[in-house]
């Protein structure tokens, strides 16, 4: 009896493979009356959630994961930055000790918003996805539960969950990706500033502010988990700042009208990458020409990038709906709307409107660092911040990008002290020193170890930021 059942068993098998064979020839020679181009820079595909098949592996989604910017994306502070900017970081200045570091970092990968020719992949939101094996996931659920047991102070922010608890992420949700990259992000720089964190007492080594914002609050607790130990972290107190992390005792937290006014529209631009000074998007006809259909007119360069870096980095294929078809990118498309975002971001940033906002909008947080340079004790200042922050602060001390930033960007201010007590500053940003490109720190480098005199920082903020208004003051200059 087992011998004929395992017999019809085997049978079945064949028949059924056979069906699978004959159905694969059939689609192979259907596809051959497609009228696409099948070298196109975007193909077009009917196709439902899954995760990736053998063949897609292969292509052309390996050759997309192999990419640079995808590498930076996916990979962030596990790979090529890391090893790339690591020396930057433990640099050693004979003469000089490092007394304070101030690092303001923008969010890990949220959702995008889901494009009208470029499906969205419906991400699992719940760490009962994949993540869940991950032992530094793992830690941080753990830990938040500590967190929520240990906080009682009143002051405290409301303990939100480590990532939303609905069936899928929604636009601007923090993806269990974002908070792995924050989470890898506090131990790179745990890792890089080992040697002075060693030597720091447990009430001096660590401080975090973050904007009153679901999503930066999780980030903050996420980094938190990768820079400090459990116990470290079991008695941390994440500070609510204001928006522009104004220090309260100077009360810069001001209104201000051309803030109000523009703030909004230049914030949109960075996110949205729909640029704001021209009538159009300067890619615009581009984009029509690689996709060939005018729907990808309501899309920018960056929301096409951010929409299929969200499924390569979370290892799963684009989503579509059975009646409409969607549009999946190739090796060359990618390549092409990394550049055309790049060439984007370099026109926004030296825009007039852009170095305007940047000034009004972070003047209040220089001014707040130069107040704890003088009077804080803390040795490691940690901002949860926007992306938007970051630019501004570049833009604001004049620096320009060559890129669109990564998600889990930071910029960190380092300040150093000499045997006489005079104060010396460091830029990095996503580990790349920037010091000497800083107003007129290139004049100084030479007498002082490529290190700039903070009295250079003091002196812009004081007498030379608002240079280009009408009035040398932040009042002023709001108006």
């Amino acid at each position: 009896m087992f011998s004929m059942v395992h017999r019809l068993y085997i049978l079945v098998c064949i028949l059924l493979m056979q069906l699978f064979i004959s159905y694969e020839l059939f689609l192979k020679s259907s596809s051959k009356k497609l009228p696409i181009d099948q070298s196109q820079n975007f193909q077009v595909k009917h196709c439902q959630k899954r995760s990736l098949s053998s063949s897609e592996k292969q292509t052309p989604y390996r050759t997309l994961l192999q990419q640079p910017r995808v590498i930076k994306a996916c990979e962030g502070f596990r790979a090529a930055s890391s090893q790339k900017y690591k020396g930057n970081f433990n640099r050693l200045f004979s003469g000089y000790k490092l007394v304070q570091v101030h690092t303001f970092f923008s969010s890990g990968q949220t959702l995008p918003e889901e494009l009208p020719a470029l499906r969205s992949p419906m991400i699992t939101c719940m760490i009962t996805n994949p993540l869940s094996n991950n032992p530094k996931v793992r830690l941080f659920e753990e830990s938040i539960s500590l967190y929520k047991k240990l906080q009682k102070r009143p002051s405290s922010l409301k303990i939100f969950p480590p990532t939303s608890r609905k069936p899928v992420c929604f636009l601007g949700d923090l993806t269990p990706f974002g908070i792995l990259q924050q989470i890898e992000h506090g131990e790179f720089l745990r890792e890089v500033y080992s040697h002075r964190l060693k030597n720091t007492s447990p009430e001096k080594l660590f401080t975090i502010q973050t904007i009153p914002e679901k999503l930066q609050y999780q980030n903050s607790l996420a980094f938190a988990v990768g820079f400090l130990t459990q116990k470290q972290f079991s008695r941390i107190h994440v500070g609510k700042s204001l928006p522009d992390f104004a220090s309260r005792s100077m009360n810069k937290h001001l209104n201000c009208p051309k803030l109000n006014m523009h703030s909004s529209q230049v914030e949109n631009a960075i996110n949205s990458g729909q640029f704001i000074f021209k009538e159009a998007h300067p890619s615009t006809k581009r984009l029509v020409s690689l996709f060939n259909s005018t729907d990808i007119i309501k899309s920018s360069s960056l929301e096409i990038l951010q929409s299929t870096l969200s499924y390569l980095c979370n290892k799963i294929s684009p989503v579509c709906h059975k009646d409409k078809p969607c549009i999946r990118i190739t090796p060359k498309g990618l390549t092409e709307t990394v550049r055309m975002t790049d060439s984007y971001f370099k026109n926004l940033i030296v825009n007039p409107l852009f170095t305007e906002i940047s000034k009004l909008s972070t003047f209040p947080a220089l001014q707040g660092i130069m107040e704890s340079i003088h009077n804080s004790k803390i040795f490691f200042h940690t901002y949860s911040s926007k992306l938007s922050f970051l630019l501004y602060l570049l833009r604001t001390l004049g620096l320009t990008i060559t890129e669109r930033p990564v998600s889990v960007s930071h910029f960190i201010f380092e300040v150093y002290a000499n045997s006489e007590g005079s104060k010396f500053f460091r830029i990095l940003f996503n580990g790349e020193d920037l010091t000497n490109k800083v107003l007129s720190c290139k004049n100084t480098a030479a007498s002082f170890s490529n290190l700039c005199p903070l009295s250079i920082l003091n002196n812009f903020i004081t007498h030379g930021i608002f240079e280009q208004f009408k009035s040398p003051t932040y009042t002023g200059a709001c108006e």
